[in-house]
């Protein structure tokens, strides 16, 4: 069982840093009205999703490619009774047309992706005026070999970026006005889990490997709460 695993296990329904409380607080920079068009890149078990339909509803699709998020999510949506399009695959390759999406939202999903890939599917999929907002991880601190390799194995990171980091590789992959925001350090570690707004959907048997995956998490971000925080991550699409 890896890290993605345990939290699809779990079902926690916002697992980026700042939870869901984050996710309404970037969702309120966002110019949405009933015609907006937002595709969720990795929606988990679909928290974030629903919550868009149902205080906008606009016109929200989401991706996900982890089979029991993915089942999550759609049971969410069904209970919920929201009209999210919900589609199986990978931001990587995504089967959405070119340029019919206002807004794209990626919340702790690229860094896991090979990143020039998922950002050329983004840009593709964007409207030319559309604009891409993600809330991702950041280094704070420079990290030694030996801790990029302990995060990368423990998290299955593909990047691991400082600010000007997300700047640069944003800016080479076809995106303009690329601004970092809301930058915070170790909020997932200094807030209460009950401060965040995450709602649970637990499978029925829970292995002793998610709870000794958590733990681990726990104790990973405790040690490295100097060193690694997030930031909103907001970027328009280049003609």
């Amino acid at each position: 069982m890896d890290y993605t695993d345990m939290l699809a296990a779990f079902g926690i329904g916002s697992a980026h840093p700042g939870g869901f409380a984050e996710s309404k607080k970037m969702i309120v920079n966002m110019d949405i009205d009933d015609h907006t068009v937002i595709l969720d890149c990795g929606c988990g078990t679909g928290q974030t999703a629903a919550y868009l339909k149902q205080i906008y509803d606009c016109h929200v699709w989401a991706i996900e490619r982890h089979p029991v998020m993915l089942q999550k999510a759609r049971q969410r949506f069904s209970e919920q009774n929201v009209a999210v399009s919900l589609h199986e695959g990978s931001i990587e390759a995504m089967d959405f047309p070119s340029n019919s999406v206002d807004i794209v939202l990626s919340e702790s999903v690229l860094a896991f992706l090979d990143l020039e890939k998922a950002l050329k599917e983004i840009k593709r999929v964007l409207a030319f005026d559309g604009k891409m907002y993600a809330n991702e991880l950041i280094c704070t601190q420079s990290l030694t070999s030996e801790e990029i390799a302990e995060l990368k194995e423990g998290y299955g990171f593909r990047s691991l970026f400082t600010a000007q980091d997300w700047i640069a590789a944003l800016t080479e992959n076809g995106f303009s006005h690329v601004k970092v925001v809301k930058e915070a350090v170790a909020e997932a570690v200094q807030q209460d889990e009950s401060d965040k707004g995450n709602d649970l959907m637990p499978s029925p048997l829970l292995s002793p490997d998610c709870f000794a995956q958590m733990q681990q998490h726990q104790m990973r971000m405790e040690k490295f709460r100097t060193k690694l925080g997030h930031a909103w991550i907001i970027a328009s699409r280049s003609t």
